[in-house]
């Protein structure tokens, strides 16, 4: 019987290591992106990243922090049995995370981004590129140009700084009108407030532009068809009645998945 082209990709995961690239937002509401249905926010590599892969709806964080977030996100385990459930908390070392798993099985883990994480956990990474938003993209195309070059599978934690506050002007080459932007029903229409989205939108841009340059490094070196990618944020929007807070618009996540031949591209779960 003739086999297809799913069942020899299927074939050569089964021999070869999955790889693992996880977008990780800073403070993004799930509702901010074009394929979550935000018809102003700039997001095409994001947008084509879903179409690629799945998009789900209903993924929820355990807690609304940053740093909590993360280390639950990196444990799979609750905030409250991190023992790093408060801000700034680092993970202490005796936590289990992905890279702790994945460096002791031959993988290359490198951070590049916001840490936020504490001193101890970074023995299990070989490399930690601490950085802000601006400079994300590069960094991460840097390691990716420079993986060994024999095929070790990788994990990779993009954890840019945006869109976190403090904001700037023009950070993107076409920055958003305020008058375009969704004012979300919990938020007063005002001016200040405006401007204010205006600018996280700008900084979810910039990010967006990173996950494309990631994503385009990644196809250069050939390291696309068996890695899974994933895009998330460590909770809300930095504005009242989201981040800090257990309101859906605090805990309520994008989640993107891609992973050619064996995640149905275009799919909504």
């Amino acid at each position: 019987l003739a086999t297809t082209h799913a069942d020899d990709a299927i074939s050569r995961a089964e021999k070869e290591k999955t790889s693992f690239v996880i977008f990780i937002a800073d403070d993004q509401g799930e509702n901010d992106l074009g394929c979550y249905g935000n018809p102003v926010v700039q997001t095409p590599h994001i947008d084509h990243l879903a179409s690629q892969g799945m998009r789900f709806t209903n993924a929820y964080l355990t807690i609304s922090s940053c740093s909590p977030s993360r280390s639950s996100i990196l444990t799979g385990r609750y905030p409250h049995n991190t023992a790093a459930e408060d801000l700034h908390q680092p993970l202490p070392a005796d936590q289990q995370t992905i890279a702790r798993y994945l460096n002791g099985n031959d993988y290359f883990c490198a951070s590049i981004g916001k840490w936020h994480l504490g001193e101890a956990e970074k023995r299990h990474w070989d490399t930690v590129v601490e950085c802000g938003g601006a400079e994300t993209e590069a960094e991460a195309v840097e390691v990716i140009r420079n993986l060994p070059a024999h095929g070790q599978p990788f994990f990779l934690w993009v954890a840019s700084k945006d869109p976190h506050r403090p904001y700037q002007l023009n950070t993107i080459p076409q920055p958003h009108d305020p008058e375009q932007v969704v004012v979300p029903p919990y938020l007063p229409d005002h001016p200040k407030i405006r401007k204010e989205l205006a600018l996280y939108y700008d900084e979810i841009t910039r990010f967006d532009q990173c996950v494309g340059g990631v994503c385009r490094a990644l196809a250069e070196r050939g390291r696309t068809e068996n890695t899974v990618v994933l895009y998330l944020s460590d909770n809300g929007m930095p504005f009242p009645r989201a981040k800090t807070t257990l309101y859906d618009a605090g805990i309520h996540t994008p989640l993107i998945a891609r992973w050619p031949d064996r995640v149905p591209a275009g799919s909504v779960q």
